[in-house]
This record gives structure tokens, sequence and C-alpha cells, in this order.
């Protein structure tokens, strides 16, 4: 009887060491489970490649470096530099679609720097150096590009970062609407902005641009990976993650441990909660999310996120 008892009292025990491991590993953004296959957003995993061959960055030790956690005695040893001659990959998104936070993650994961074809004075002030007009043999490990047209002819890997249009469009509006004031990408218009004609115009134009942000690569980019706005916002070392394994890096678990620390990065701008379209815009948005997910289905990936999930259009 004491026997049965103590083997009892083991097997609790054994259960709930095993529950905290894997809270532990969820946290951490580790795979458990089911997680390995939702987390397959490449193309090259689609179509059965299985076997995982890390590549060697070579790091430039004599360019700028950059402390991203200078005040947590815990992470303040690791730096992000440039490195040499890197086939960056492309980071495409819509604008207002996470593309700045996602390279602060990519970053602060890898140790090297981001670019971008853009050249704003303002956001390298605030910590994203890397420029670029190409993508091949680079200093950076990823470039941003709000353009599909900047990807045509290009062999490179390509991420795509995918957003709610109702809800990406609206943060644009309001980072147009106040460019020019002191920290514009985290501010809201008015509500009767929203009621204008001019809001509504740039409804109309603005869901076209997103579409063909993404008809572009869904159809003809060789090597894809998706990553889902909402779904970085609920796991970001998961999406991570997947980055990482797509760009064939091997995962540095200091790094992450520490970037789960400081997740809030730069430029998380504010969440707006305001439903401002009609009708007739919401069947508009439907349909095209409709035509997007429906693509992303041939290419082997999932659709886009069910919106109304998260109170959205």
């Amino acid at each position: 009887m004491e026997t049965r008892k103590f083997y009892r009292l083991l097997l609790l025990a054994m259960v709930s060491i095993c529950g905290v491991i894997f809270v532990c590993y969820s946290a951490l953004g580790i795979p458990t489970g089911n997680e390995v296959v939702l987390n397959k957003l490449s193309n090259d995993h689609a179509n059965g490649v299985e076997e995982m061959t890390y590549r060697e960055l070579t790091i430039d030790n004599s360019s700028r470096r950059e402390y991203k956690w200078p005040d947590d005695p815990l992470c303040s040893k690791h730096a992000v530099t440039f490195g040499k001659n890197i086939d960056a990959a492309w980071l495409l998104s819509y604008p207002r679609s996470g593309n700045t936070w996602s390279r602060y993650l990519i970053e602060s994961s890898t140790g090297i720097y981001t670019g971008t074809i853009y050249k704003s004075q303002s956001i390298k002030r605030l910590g994203r150096i890397g420029t670029a007009d190409r993508i091949e043999g680079i200093n950076t490990i990823v470039v941003k590009t709000h353009s599909e047209k900047d990807l045509q002819g290009s062999h490179s890997k390509t991420i795509i970062i995918m957003r709610n249009p109702a809800r990406s469009i609206i943060s644009y509006w309001n980072y147009k609407s106040n460019r020019g004031s002191t920290l514009y990408w985290t501010k809201s218009v008015p509500n009767s902005s929203y009621t204008s004609e001019g809001f509504h115009q740039f409804v109309r134009e603005q869901l076209k641009v997103w579409r063909a942000t993404y008809i572009y690569p869904l159809k003809y980019m060789k090597h894809l990976h998706v990553v889902f706005y909402e779904m970085i916002r609920e796991n970001p070392l998961r999406e991570i993650r997947g980055i990482l394994q797509f760009l064939q890096l091997r995962p540095d678990e200091d790094r992450l441990q520490c970037l789960s620390r400081h997740l809030e990065g730069f430029f998380m701008g504010s969440q707006r909660k305001v439903e401002p379209y009609t009708d007739k815009e919401k069947e508009a948005f439907a349909r095209t999310i409709e035509e997007i997910s429906g693509l992303l289905r041939s290419r082997g990936f999932p659709p886009l996120p069910d919106y109304q999930i998260y109170g959205l259009v």
C-alpha cells in the first residue's frame, strides 16, 4: 500500500515538473509539440526541406557597435554591429505593419544590424542605422522595404510581414496626418478625422496598395517566409525563432533570453481602437483578405488570421 502511494506521489511530481518546463519553453518561444508544425511559415518547409544547415556570418569588428541593453547587467554584453558580405533577405511590409519593431527583434537576436532602402535621419537617430540600395553582399542581415517593386528581378530570400489592412491603414493615416510633429509615429488624430472624405478616399487608395504589396511576393518570390503581425504581438519569441530558422541562423539562447526581458523595442506605436469604416469598405476588406488568403494557401501557408477574433474589421 505504501509502495502504491509512493509511486502516485512520484507520478504527480513528474507531471508538475513537466508542466513547469512547458511553461518556461513557451515563454522563451521554444516550439513545443504542435507549434513545430504551426511555425513552418516558409516555403522551404512547405516544399519538404527539413534538414537545417546553419550559415556562419562574418562580423566587421572595425564597424560601429551598439549595445541594446546597457543598463541590464545580465544583458549589457550583447552588441549589435555590421557584418561583411552578407546575402541579406528582404523584409517587406505595407507601412505600419510592425516592420521597424521586427527589425529590432532581428537585430537583438542576431547581433547584426538590419538595413533599409530609406534614408531617414530620424530613424537613424533612434537606433536603426543600416541603409542599403541593394541586397547581395552587404553588411546587414535584412533590408526593409515597403514596395514590392524593389523585389522585382531579385532572387533573394524574402520575409513578408502582414497585418490586418483595416488596422494598418488606420495607423498609416495617423502617421501621415501627424508627420512633422514630435513622436509622430505614436500619436493619434481626432476621431472627427475619420468622417472626412479625405480619409475614405485614402482608404480606397491604400487598400489597393496593401493588396499589391503582397500579390507580387506571393506569386513570384521563390524563397518566402510569412509573418503575421498579430502573431508577433502574441508571441514575439516564437516568431523570431521562425525567422532565424528561415535565415539559417543558429539561435543564440542567451540573446533570446535577454530579448524576452526587453521586447518593447523603440517603435511600437499606439494601438488605436476605432471602427471608422463604412459597410462598403468592410466588404472591400473582406474580399481582399479572402484573395490574399487564397494565395497564401496556394503556396502552402496558413491563411490570414480571423481578424474578428481580435475585435477588428
